[in-house]
């Protein structure tokens, strides 16, 4: 601001000395100056870290637990637009991993919110519940879709795993290979849902979603595909496998993507198995993507994720924070 000023205070000097001596109006030129956004020094932490095998290299040590999360979403549905202390062109201006700033806290007191989210703990720490309130239609919260998502852990030794995982009224039992990557998820009745392949570096490759034939035996319907390549980027293709086992790719997608958070480009199964392609993936800082969103980040002084921004202001509001304990 003290530079804004400055500037401000010379233009106005310049512009009367022109006048005076040319005796002809001069217009000084709009300059936009970016708002001053301290840079964070910690590393950055994720939303969601619980859902890991603690005996992975990449299980991060929380000391804050993630309590509750608040969606704001976008103007087209509310007409409520999420308020920032920036004009739109100062907030469509910032990089991405910036300070959140809590006085939009403030501003926002008033701003329809979507839904809230709570999480809940077990004894060993892990993510146990995720209860879902909609405030947008409360008469939704009696469907499945807003049912509580249950996590169901085996723990041995230093290892944790996901036996059971409830959602949306669903709930899908894992099993693992010799090295703790989940290779089968199964219905209760042991109908087979979705299956699972790594690469040679340990990163997930394949995942097959099934879907019953007209005899009762079970068929991949749809293969979800991960490249990597060494520019911390990775493309993940939508393919749809028809009857006769030809496919149809549906959709691309290139990711850039912070290598030193947790993810699905990282050795960790139990999470990119869990949270691919719903909300846990988009809060693990995807840099860039082809998909069309240009997200941005902001953390807090301890570099805790505490606003994601889906659409970086672009087109839309879709905004979620996370609250820390």
């Amino acid at each position: 601001m003290k530079n804004f000023l400055k500037f401000l205070l010379i233009t106005f000097c310049c512009i009367n000395l022109v006048s005076c001596s040319n005796d002809e109006p001069t217009t000084a030129p709009v300059v936009i100056v970016p708002p001053v956004i301290p840079p964070i020094t910690t590393v950055f932490k994720p939303a969601v870290v619980n859902i890991v095998a603690k005996s992975t290299t990449a299980r991060i040590a929380a000391t804050k637990r993630l309590v509750k999360t608040i969606r704001f979403t976008s103007t087209s549905v509310f007409n409520y637009k999420y308020k920032t202390k920036f004009t739109d062109a100062e907030y469509k201006a910032l990089p991405t991993d910036n300070l959140y700033d809590p006085t939009e806290e403030a501003l926002n007191v008033n701003t329809k919110k979507y839904d809230e989210r709570a999480y809940t703990y077990n004894v060993s720490n892990n993510l146990e519940k995720i209860t879902i309130n909609n405030l947008a239609f409360p008469s939704d919260n009696s469907s499945p879709a807003y049912a509580p998502i249950i996590f169901t852990y085996l723990e041995s030794g230093a290892r944790t795993q996901v036996t059971r995982y409830q959602d949306a009224g669903a709930v899908l039992l894992y099993e693992y290979n010799s090295i703790g990557q989940v290779i089968k998820a199964k219905e209760v009745n042991g109908t087979l849902r979705y299956t699972f392949e790594y690469d040679e570096n340990n990163n997930i490759s394949n995942k097959y979603y099934y879907t019953t034939d007209a005899v009762g035996n079970p068929r991949p319907q749809y293969r979800y595909t991960y490249v990597y390549y060494s520019n911390s980027t990775y493309i993940k293709n939508w393919i749809e496998v028809n009857a006769d086992g030809t496919e149809k790719v549906n959709a691309t997608v290139t990711y850039t993507y912070n290598k030193n958070l947790t993810g699905v480009y990282n050795n960790e199964p139990i999470y990119k198995v869990l949270m691919d392609n719903i909300e846990g993936l988009a809060y693990l800082h995807i840099i860039s993507n082809t998909s069309g969103s240009n997200p941005k980040y902001f953390y807090d002084v301890d570099g805790y994720l505490i606003k994601y921004d889906k659409n970086g202001l672009n087109d839309a509001n879709d905004i979620t924070l996370f609250i820390y304990q």
